[in-house]
């Protein structure tokens, strides 16, 4: 069922599909009409920007990389001029960041790939710009312009145009690859690249070429008049797009629209959607649902059986590609209304619920993979002394609870090469399907290089140098496109990447460099269907290393809660109570709170909780160290309220937060409010009003003992 959050009516139209708005910043971003670019607060739909585009622009199709907005503009006017610019704006505050200027007057959308944005122009150009300077890196002929955004993968980046040929170039340095040509085809449509390329053509046919060498692998035929009618959304195994077909009606075969479910292999129809309208919007998946609109109607779609699972009326045209957050997805009509809609609103289903796993215990370490990277001894940057050890003992643990020996992959000091790494990740790509679990495990660097020529996130291999990290760590860019690439339904990382030794400092006093990762790179790790991501620590906090333990203090409990300290009643530890376990323990001893991010559908399981002999306990913090008060200390009850919110704000995220309403019996999604500061205020509240308000107290110390003091 669904529900709706918010709607709003902009007072302008919305441009023709195939518009993509973006999801950044806290806002969702979308070109208005009259030449503007209009910014909504997700949680209540109030405009919080507009960015006025040059006078006879207009952009229907946004690029992001989570905080900045990447666009590309049409000159809309009978006698264009050139002189069109590609912009980078903050995404928060709709400010300009950046302008790369160009001689073309219209530019096509923008695709974003390992920090680096391509597109084409009417300069006859197809152009690679670095996402975080805005500096040019190569530019080459391109035979035709469109507006559709190029598609990256595989080291290939494909772009068509208004005619008949589809170009691939090497992303290195813009050379040439291939090209194709098909009788009576205009590839203006925006293509897709997930194993092979897939490329809707104007005479309605899609075509499906191998990446790097452009030999034509299968084509779907039109079935009535045009054909497809969408760009294809290539999830896993199935292709999704939109077409003309014919539809029975009484006996007879009448023309009609459908979402057709094609096996990516060969384009064998699985299933399809009959649809009142003309299917417009670019399909959207989330989950096992499918999301697309119609001229006057918004659907969700079973995507492993084609069944409807609901339907909302609308007043004109959908025109955007539905974007989805969370348990909400955005989207937009042609007549300028945008609306916010809770896609699985109500009870959940038992395949939903947190704490249930849908493997059978004994298929969870048989289709698991591991690949874990420690680092005491770098090159350039400052040693470690537990690094190795965390990732050792963390193989030896999955080895005795039964993985097989040839899934688990251990790179250790000079092993730890950012080449080794980047190849075991592709091996994971190509081995692991959607039916494995893969654990990815790294205990070194990271760091944040701000300003100059190569700002960005990186974690650090054993030779990464200062002044080159680009070509020498592996930057968050690269590890979420690594991550995307792994086609397991289930993935955990973790990381443990800011150490309390720090990084050293770079000998050059003009390079500035920040310990660990940003909350933000956390979060794009995570993207993606069945991702989570455990880091250590939060951004502005070090992950301790203590004398008398053999691992750091994060990977001490995080082993202490593989060996069965977190399992369920059957032995398995699930991704979730992992979490809660180191979570709480943690923080006893350290001003230190791991971090969670991902959306998550199911408590996925990691180990089956064997227990080897148990390791010591880290002591109780004595003089010289943060000390914890006993929660008997206070008197729950009359702790004020509002250091109790203001606790609560600093103590948990969203993740965290889902695991206390479990513990007080309560689910996260029925409690009032839209952002996690309006539930927990809900939750404070009701704990009040039924006298309850001491049990919540307890509870917050006993998940955050270290709080004891902020509530006196």
């Amino acid at each position: 069922m669904k529900t709706e959050m918010w709607c709003i009516d902009l007072g302008r139209r919305l441009g023709k599909p195939h518009c993509y708005p973006v999801i950044a910043g806290g806002v969702y971003a979308l070109g208005a009409g009259e030449g503007a670019l209009m910014a909504l607060d997700l949680g209540s739909g109030r405009i919080t920007w507009e960015h006025p585009l040059d006078e006879g622009s207009a952009t229907h199709a946004l690029a992001t990389d989570g905080e900045r907005l990447f666009v590309g503009c049409q000159d809309m006017r009978a006698f264009p001029t050139p002189g069109k610019a590609l912009l980078a704006l903050d995404a928060r505050t709709g400010g300009e960041i950046w302008r790369y200027p160009t001689t073309a007057h219209s530019l096509s959308a923008v695709t974003l790939a390992a920090g680096i944005l391509y597109f084409t122009a009417t300069d006859g150009l197809l152009h690679a710009v670095d996402a975080a300077t805005g500096q040019g890196c190569w530019a080459i002929e391109h035979p035709t312009w469109g507006a559709a955004a190029p598609a990256i993968g595989e080291g290939v980046v494909c772009a068509g145009g208004q005619g008949q040929t589809l170009c691939a170039y090497a992303v290195a340095d813009g050379t040439e690859m291939w090209r194709f040509s098909a009788q009576d085809a205009w590839f203006v449509v925006r293509p897709s690249v997930h194993g092979h390329v897939y490329v809707p053509s104007s005479e309605g046919r899609l075509y499906v070429l191998d990446t790097h060498t452009g030999r034509l692998l299968w084509k779907l035929e039109s079935e009535c008049g045009l054909g497809s009618t969408t760009p294809p959304a290539v999830v896993g195994d199935r292709v999704f797009i939109g077409s003309r077909v014919y539809r029975p009606v009484e006996g007879q075969r009448v023309p009609g629209y459908a979402m057709l479910a094609v096996d990516a292999s060969n384009g064998a129809e699985e299933w399809r959607f009959y649809a009142a309208h003309h299917i417009s919007t670019p399909p959207t998946v989330a989950g096992d649902t499918l999301f697309f609109g119609t001229d006057e109607t918004f659907y969700a779609v079973d995507t492993t059986n084609g069944e409807e699972r609901w339907r909302t009326q609308v007043r004109s045209w959908v025109v955007t590609q539905p974007q989805v957050a969370g348990d909400v997805v955005y989207f937009g009509e042609r007549n300028g209304r945008v609306h916010a809609m809770y896609w699985r609103a109500g009870p959940r289903d038992e395949r939903r619920k947190p704490g249930h796993s849908l493997q059978p215990r004994q298929e969870v370490l048989a289709n698991s993979y591991a690949l874990l990277i420690g680092i005491n001894d770098y090159f350039q940057l400052r040693p470690l002394t537990k690094a190795t050890a965390d990732v050792r003992d963390l193989y030896d643990l999955l080895a005795q609870s039964g993985c097989p020996s040839t899934h688990l992959t251990l790179l250790a000091n000079e092993q730890a090469t950012k080449a080794a790494i980047s190849d075991q990740l592709d091996c994971l790509a190509r081995q692991t399907n959607s039916g494995d679990t893969v654990l990815i495990a790294f205990s070194g660097h990271g760091v944040q290089r701000v300003g100059g020529f190569e700002p960005g996130e990186y974690i650090c291999p054993v030779e990464a140098d200062w002044h080159n990290l680009r070509a020498t760590a592996i930057s968050d860019v690269e590890l979420t496109t690594a991550l995307r690439a792994i086609r397991a339904g289930r993935v955990a990382v973790f990381l443990d990447a800011c150490h309390s030794g720090g990084v050293g400092e770079p000998k050059d006093a003009a390079l500035q460099v920040k310990a660990g990762l940003s909350e933000a790179a956390y979060a794009r790790l995570a993207e993606g269907r069945g991702r989570a991501v455990i880091a250590s620590c939060r951004p502005d906090e070090v992950s301790w290393e203590l004398a008398d333990l053999r691992n750091g203090l994060f990977t001490h409990y995080l082993l202490e809660g593989l060996r069965g300290a977190a399992a369920d009643p059957d032995g398995s530890v699930g991704i979730l109570d992992l979490f809660k376990y180191v979570s709480r323990q943690v923080p006893q001893h350290k001003p230190q709170h791991p971090l969670f991010k991902g959306e998550i559908e199911v408590n996925f399981a990691i180990t089956t909780g064997v227990k080897p002999p148990a390791m010591p306990a880290p002591p109780i913090p004595t003089s010289g160290e943060p000390t914890v008060p006993p929660p008997t200390e206070i008197a729950p009850g009359s702790v004020d309220p509002k250091k109790l919110r203001l606790a609560m704000h600093t103590a948990y995220d969203r993740p965290a937060f889902e695991v206390l309403c479990k513990d007080l019996g309560l689910d996260y999604h029925d409690l009032r409010g839209e952002t996690l500061e309006t539930k927990m205020l809900y939750l404070i509240d009701k704990h009040r009003r039924r006298r309850q308000y001491a049990r919540l107290v307890r509870k917050v110390l006993e998940d955050h003992p270290y709080l004891a003091q902020e509530l006196r």
